[in-house]
């Protein structure tokens, strides 16, 4: 069956040729296409996710001097009921032939013993092994982990020492921003000796007797 002869296409605009002896120039590259992005054009860029922001009191916050800072406080409250002390074992690794080994070797024969009858709830481990550099691993029960170089120390260096690992709660050792704090602060302030004085000391101030 026969059909309608199909509609031409538009034209195409006629360039004049060349003059002779004349080179043909390339056209020139087009800009390079741009990369879709993967919902379309108008898709929003996704951004990262924000930093996690510590709790108050666990790692401390920056302030404006540059250094992390934290409020004054204590795992758990701990102390105002039975107190736990936050020491949970204290591990002695050095050399049994080292020179530099010699004051843990001497801790470990004469103040251990004393150290753990003071302490009964922390345990000792003693790991004596050749290559390794003397030192004291503390392991607390929030989970931190600490490691002292020991080496070249004296047995009473060593006392003072684990001594002053067993007083320590675990948390950062960062800039205490005040000497004392409350989560629960009070209207009337901090005390001090006219707290509860009549008003008019608060005024006048306290006078001396006339002679």
């Amino acid at each position: 069956m026969g059909g309608y002869p199909a509609a031409p296409g538009p034209a195409e605009p006629l360039r004049p040729p060349p003059p002779r002896g004349a080179t043909r120039t390339p056209p020139l590259p087009g800009p390079a296409p741009r990369a879709s992005l993967p919902g379309g054009a108008g898709a929003a860029v996704p951004r990262p996710a924000p930093p996690a922001v510590p709790a108050p009191g666990e790692r401390g916050t920056m302030t404006g001097r540059g250094s992390p800072s934290r409020f004054l406080t204590a795992v758990l409250h701990n102390g105002v009921g039975r107190y736990v002390r936050q020491l949970q074992r204290l591990q002695f690794l050095f050399s049994p032939t080292a020179a530099d080994a010699r004051g843990a070797r001497q801790f470990v024969e004469e103040a251990a013993q004393d150290f753990a009858r003071q302490h009964p709830d922390v345990v000792l481990y003693v790991s004596p092994g050749s290559g390794t550099a003397p030192l004291v691993r503390a392991e607390y029960l929030n989970g931190t982990v600490r490691e002292e170089l020991i080496a070249s120390k004296t047995s009473e260096e060593i006392v003072q020492l684990v001594t002053k690992l067993a007083n320590q709660s675990g948390l950062d050792i960062i800039r205490i921003r005040k000497p004392f704090h409350t989560d629960n602060p009070s209207v009337q302030g901090q005390w001090h000796p006219l707290t509860n004085k009549p008003s008019i000391l608060t005024v006048q101030g306290p006078r001396l007797q006339p002679q």
